[in-house]
């Protein structure tokens, strides 16, 4: 199991399934929320969605608050409740 893993199969499509039942996450909050849990960095989202790295982190406060976790791997946890 793993990162890795989330983004294979059943894992995955829980992990789309909570991102889209959140209403209170923004189109971009959800976009972010999902590169998180396939394993991306800031860095590497920010170039997948054309935004800087500054702007991942404002989304990342955002979603962290919305699902009231402090960091990803907490994140990625309660995706996959």
């Amino acid at each position: 199991d793993g990162i890795n893993n989330i983004t294979n199969g059943r894992s995955f499509e829980r992990v789309v399934q909570r991102v889209l039942e959140n209403q209170n996450l923004s189109r971009r909050e959800a976009q972010v929320a999902l590169c998180c849990a396939e394993g991306l960095t800031n860095a590497q989202i920010g170039e997948r969605l054309k935004v800087t790295e500054q702007t991942v982190k404002f989304h990342l406060r955002n979603i962290f608050i919305k699902f009231g976790v402090r960091r990803r791997a907490e994140l990625i946890s309660r995706l996959l409740m």
